[in-house]
């Protein structure tokens, strides 16, 4: 699943990282990512782009380049994995750290359970 060869589908959570201020860099989402994976991250998908084991972070003036498309805050993630896991992994200040300092912070919202219902969807990396 990490090499986004298929599309994934599965409970998992959102995280939006807001940064009005535009504090955020790249090396900052990916320390996020690292760490949704370290919580049992199964697939991680951010503003619509699939993040890989190949995925390359840059910064890029107002905003971030991923695998060379520009996004910009908001920073959405939809990540499949559990959701209890992923929920502690994104809240420990010691985790996710970039993304709570000054003029930037972060959400965990819309916890998707094991019910068909509210089953993530992200699709195989471009």
């Amino acid at each position: 699943m990490l090499a986004g060869t298929v599309a994934a589908e599965g409970p998992g959570i959102r995280m939006t990282v807001n940064d009005a201020a535009g504090t955020v860099e790249a090396h900052m989402l990916l320390d996020a990512i690292q760490e949704l994976r370290a919580a049992g991250a199964e697939a991680i998908e951010v503003n619509g782009v699939r993040v890989v084991t190949s995925t390359h972070f840059t910064d890029s003036g107002a905003g971030i380049r991923i695998d060379g498309r520009k996004v910009a805050s908001p920073y959405r993630f939809e990540v499949i994995g559990m959701p209890q896991d992923l929920e502690l992994g994104a809240e420990h200040p010691g985790r996710c750290r970039p993304v709570h300092g000054e003029g930037a912070g972060h959400r965990v919202h819309n916890p998707f359970r094991e019910d068909r219902r509210g089953c993530l969807a992200i699709g195989e990396a471009a």
